[in-house]
Order: structure tokens, then sequence, then C-alpha cells
């Protein structure tokens, strides 16, 4: 879960962000392929990803203990 960032969800106009998630849409991705490595392609990559980058993930995850 992201931690609580002090956000009136009510608040919110739904109009910007369909705007921003449509012209994100049009992006392309420009970057060269071949060059393009993910950092995990598996469930253990992912999970020592994320052990590994803990204190990371907890400044904006609240992570069970």
């Amino acid at each position: 879960m992201v931690k609580n960032l002090d956000i009136n969800y009510d608040e919110i106009d739904l109009s910007v962000l369909q705007n921003f998630v449509g012209i994100t849409k049009k992006l392309n991705d420009e970057r060269m392929q071949y060059k393009v490595k993910p950092n995990a392609n598996t469930w253990n990559e992912i999970h020592y990803f994320a052990v590994s980058h803990e204190k990371w993930l907890k400044t904006f995850l609240e992570l069970p203990s």
C-alpha cells in the first residue's frame, strides 16, 4: 500500500487525470530496445530487487515488518 500522502481524493479533478492518460498513451518509447534490459524477469529476481532495495521502497510504501 502506498503511504498516506494527505490527498483529499474528493477534490481531484478526474478530467485532468484522463487528459494525462490520453497524452501519455500517445507517447512513443524512443529507447533503443536492444539496450533496454528489465530489472527483473522472474519472481525470484523481483524478490531479490525488493529485498535489496527495501530501505528505498519504504520511503514511499507501507511495508509490513
